[in-house]
C-alpha cells in the first residue's frame, strides 16, 4: 500500500546558502501538499519561512513519517544513524563535491519528493 508522508523532517546545515535553497524548495512544495515540516531546534530556520516546527535533534524520527537530508555523505550518514532504529524513510539531496552516495539534482527536488510520497514503502525493511 502506498504511504502518504502527513509529516517530514528536515536534516542538514539549513543556515548555509547550498542547503538553505533546495530546503526552501523543499518547504514550499511539502506546505502545498498541507504536508508538517519539521527541523531539528538547533537549525536556523528563520530563511525557510513560517510553519516549521523544531524538535530536538535525537527527536526528529520520532516525530516525522520522511526525513528528507539535505548536504553531503556525512550528513546523510549522520541523518540515516538517528532514523534507522525507527524504521523512519530517508530522502537524500546531495549538495556535497564527491558524493559517494546516489542521490539527486536539486532541481529535481519537487518531482522526486512527489515521487517519494507516493511509493510504496515497508517500515520493516522488506
Amino acid at each position: 500500500m502506498p504511504q502518504q508522508f502527513k509529516t517530514v523532517g528536515l536534516w542538514g546545515r539549513l543556515s548555509e546558502p547550498s542547503v538553505a535553497e533546495p530546503a526552501k524548495q523543499v518547504v514550499a512544495h511539502l506546505r502545498k501538499r498541507r504536508i508538517q515540516v519539521f527541523a531539528p531546534r538547533q537549525a536556523e530556520t528563520e530563511s525557510l519561512g513560517e510553519g516549521l516546527k523544531t524538535v530536538a535533534e535525537t527527536e526528529l524520527a520520532k516525530r516525522v513519517d520522511l526525513v528528507v537530508a539535505i548536504g553531503g555523505d556525512g550528513t546523510l550518514l549522520h541523518a540515516a544513524r538517528h532514523v534507522a532504529e525507527r524504521g523512519v524513510p530517508l530522502l537524500g539531496i546531495n549538495r556535497g563535491g564527491s558524493a559517494s552516495l546516489r542521490t539527486f539534482r536539486p532541481s529535481t527536488c519537487s518531482k522526486r519528493s512527489t515521487q517519494s510520497s507516493q511509493a510504496t514503502t515497508s517500515r520493516n525493511g522488506g
